[in-house]
């Protein structure tokens, strides 16, 4: 089953962000097992990057960390109509816009995963965001 991560849930394992570290990293671990098929678009990635080199304070400790996502994630690209149309929705989390159509090209489903964090912006996006795409 494949499954579209949000990049926070990214930004959550790696910056170790609590309290959304714990949910994070479970969907990492079923990615690692191949339980799922963990899909990050390519806007992910580049995003991703550029917010752990601020982290970081530079890019020589980025390129070893960005290397674990880009071997056990599949990378899905973003076309130009894709952005078009997410700016045509004007939804208030563009993110979730852009990989709206995203996951119908790519038949992309949703596992049964129940949310245990209370507050809807939990930043463990993934749990919230699998059962609203």
């Amino acid at each position: 089953m494949k499954v579209l991560v949000d990049t926070n849930v990214v930004l959550d394992v790696f910056m170790k962000r609590q309290p959304f570290y714990e949910d994070s990293f479970a969907v990492f671990q079923r990615v690692g097992k191949r339980d799922i098929d963990g899909c990050l678009s390519s806007t992910s990635m580049t995003d991703i990057f550029y917010l752990l080199r601020k982290f970081h304070h530079g890019s020589t400790n980025v390129y070893p960390i960005m290397d674990d996502p880009a071997v056990f994630f599949s990378i899905v690209p973003v076309f130009d109509t894709t952005i078009v149309n997410a700016l045509a929705l004007r939804w208030n989390d563009f993110e979730d816009a852009v990989r709206s159509p995203r996951r119908t090209v790519l038949r992309i489903s949703l596992p049964e995963i129940k949310p245990t964090i209370k507050t809807p912006t939990s930043s463990a996006c993934v749990l919230r965001t699998l059962s609203h795409i």
